[in-house]
């Protein structure tokens, strides 16, 4: 089973700036990540794929400016990881 991914930036209950804030964290190497806010699991934001040491770096365009929580999860073709603990934000 994949590595469950995790957001390392922005902080929990941080404002973001700007509308595109970029996320980045941890996930299973070469496996791609996507970002979905948490009540809305069927729709990702934004998305990219882990390098080879797990890395992610992802410009995520919300939907709105006041608080929004998103979660990651990663997937490479059959397999697929656990949610990652919620992050809240706002954007500036």
């Amino acid at each position: 089973m994949a590595q469950t991914p995790v957001i390392t930036h922005p902080a929990h209950g941080t404002t973001a700036v700007g509308q595109t804030p970029q996320l980045r964290g941890m996930a299973h190497p070469g496996y791609s990540v996507s970002i979905l806010e948490s009540n809305k699991p069927e729709v990702a934001l934004a998305g990219g794929v882990a390098d080879s040491n797990g890395n992610w770096v992802i410009d995520v365009p919300l939907p709105r400016t006041d608080w929004i929580s998103l979660q990651a999860i990663c997937y490479s073709g059959g397999d697929q990881s656990g949610w990652s603990a919620p992050i809240t934000i706002s954007a500036s």
